[in-house]
């Protein structure tokens, strides 16, 4: 179990809106130390690296885990208990059963600035729940990084550019 003060909500908040994320959005984060362990992370006390804790919910919004990533390096998340594949997953299915078109931001930051449009994959193995997208709005390199991960045989989304 995790546990944050109201320290930690108004740290993160502070930081997230300087940056340019929406009130609403920076409400739901938390800052704290942790420690890393490969794909993990644990709350620490001492020695820790500052991190941003974003709460992954699932298709029935239920919470699941909770991703960090480090304010100087946006690009690289931990997850808790290592479940949470996607930020806004729930994006993502609509996209796939209504056939429109997606928005997928490249970082945790970025997807909490556009205001939680879209996704954000949590890692390179969620790529795959991809397969069955017409239309991906993302940068050239998020696309690309989409498409490695696809099986060739399946049709592949159309890119439009962010």
């Amino acid at each position: 179990q995790t546990e944050f003060n109201q320290y930690d909500r108004l740290r993160a908040q502070s930081y997230l809106v300087k940056k340019g994320v929406p009130d609403w959005c920076a409400e739901c984060c938390r800052a704290t130390d942790i420690t890393t362990n490969g794909i993990n992370w644990t709350p620490t006390k001492d020695a820790g690296q500052g991190a941003i804790i974003v709460p992954v919910f699932d298709n029935d919004d239920e919470l699941i885990d909770l991703c960090a990533y480090m304010p100087a390096s946006p690009e690289r998340v931990y997850l808790r208990t290592g479940v949470g594949q996607f930020l806004g997953l729930e994006h993502l299915n609509y996209a796939k059963v209504y056939r429109t078109q997606l928005y997928v931001a490249e970082n945790v930051c970025t997807w909490l600035k556009s205001g939680m449009e879209g996704c954000c994959p949590l890692s390179s193995d969620a790529m795959t729940l991809f397969m069955g997208c017409v239309e991906i709005k993302s940068t050239p390199e998020m696309f690309n990084s989409i498409l490695r991960q696809l099986d060739l045989s399946y049709p592949r989304p159309k890119l439009v550019g962010a």
